[in-house]
């Protein structure tokens, strides 16, 4: 297996290639990283057989599939989040984050959290009535199957999540409590269409894909009417925003229980040699290995969180290479990071081409785009 990862800042982006095949893990590119937007697109297209992962609905993690030819793949994985929500309660739930984003906060101050899950409804409601792409919903236990030596999906195992979704809950009437925010006056026909639109689109959505472990959506499922009605109902409210002051305490307490959230569910694949972490914590780390799925002597880890220390554990195993995706010598690349000092006999490497070893950065000591054969 070949791996680079491409300099495109404090953002992931890794190609994994198997002959003619290929796995696009993240893609946080930047519009205005056009060199690195021509390498990738480049090599997308030489590729014959094409899949993309997605491990997480965060900005550096997805932000490049409008600048690259996203369409061109066969399939792109997304852990099954979106499908936790197919109850009258969640549904409820999504309800509610709907109205708080499109009539109550202004553009300077929404909760981050709140876009990331609308969006990663609207990815895979839009983008699939538009694109040739197929989507499958992956979580623990699963195997990507697009090389000859299977990577095994690891992790998110959502045992526990609704008591995630009724934090959210809790955190989004606190929310409306401290602002003094009535949701029942908030834009109620278009909230109730809304609702509706939602119902219509995960009965399409269940009634077309197995009951299999691998969830398998194409855009022959969905017919345009489905999400026709979602599209123009975020439209409409896009046009309608209601603004208000937000405490800033309230504020940080929805968007750290949703951005956690987020984190949390983010795939964590491996092979015998490699291990690939989206942005869980500490605490989802404890978890793998608790469950014994993290026993492999890998010899390369893509560490979680580029690298730095809010999502270190000391509970990784050492390996010969620690990969991680950032140039930001400020948040990542310094004498402070554990890496530095947890796993000294480890190579760490940056997508800038930064290194740690023996105690010691050594910058700009490759040169980017890096590339693993393995």
């Amino acid at each position: 297996m070949e791996i680079k990862t491409y300099d495109i800042g404090r953002a992931d982006c890794i190609l994994l290639r198997e002959e003619t095949s290929i796995i696009l893990l993240d893609c946080g590119v930047g519009r205005q990283k056009r060199v690195q937007l021509k390498d990738i697109n480049q090599d997308i297209n030489i590729a014959q057989n094409r899949s993309m992962v997605i491990t997480h609905f965060h900005l550096d993690h997805y932000r490049g599939l409008k600048y690259i030819a996203h369409n061109k793949f066969d399939k792109i994985y997304l852990n099954s989040f979106l499908l936790l929500f197919y109850s009258k309660a969640n549904i409820k739930l999504l309800v509610k984050l709907f109205q708080i984003y499109f009539f109550i906060t202004g553009a300077h101050q929404l909760p981050k959290g709140v876009y990331f899950i609308l969006d990663y409804l609207y990815f895979c409601a839009i983008n699939l009535n538009s694109t040739s792409f197929g989507i499958q919903f992956v979580n623990s236990g699963d195997k990507i199957r697009d090389f000859k030596d299977h990577i095994d999906v690891i992790w998110p195992d959502f045992r526990g999540i609704n008591n995630s979704f009724a934090q959210i809950e809790e955190a989004l009437d606190s929310f409306c409590k401290t602002n003094e925010i009535d949701l029942e006056k908030t834009s109620m026909n278009l909230s109730k269409r809304f609702e509706n639109a939602l119902y219509e689109l995960y009965d399409k959505i269940f009634s077309k894909i197995s009951n299999e472990s691998n969830k398998r959506l194409s855009n022959e499922n969905l017919q345009s009417k489905e999400v026709k009605e979602i599209h123009k109902i975020m439209v409409i409210a896009n046009q309608n925003k209601e603004e208000v002051d937000a405490s800033p305490n309230s504020y940080q307490e929805l968007n750290g229980r949703l951005r956690s959230l987020l984190n949390d569910i983010s795939l964590v694949i491996k092979n015998e040699k490699v291990a690939f972490f989206g942005d869980v914590s500490p605490r989802t780390i404890w978890a793998l290995c608790h469950l014994g799925r993290l026993n492999n002597d890998f010899f390369l880890i893509k560490t979680p969180h580029h690298g730095s220390d809010t999502h270190f554990s000391p509970l990784l195993n050492p390996c010969a290479i620690f990969l991680s995706c950032s140039n930001n010598r400020k948040k990542d690349i310094n004498n402070r990071n554990s890496y530095l000092a947890h796993y000294p006999c480890s190579f760490h490497v940056f997508s800038n081409g930064d290194v740690f070893y023996r105690l010691h950065i050594h910058h700009n000591l490759l040169n980017a785009p890096i590339i693993f054969n393995i």
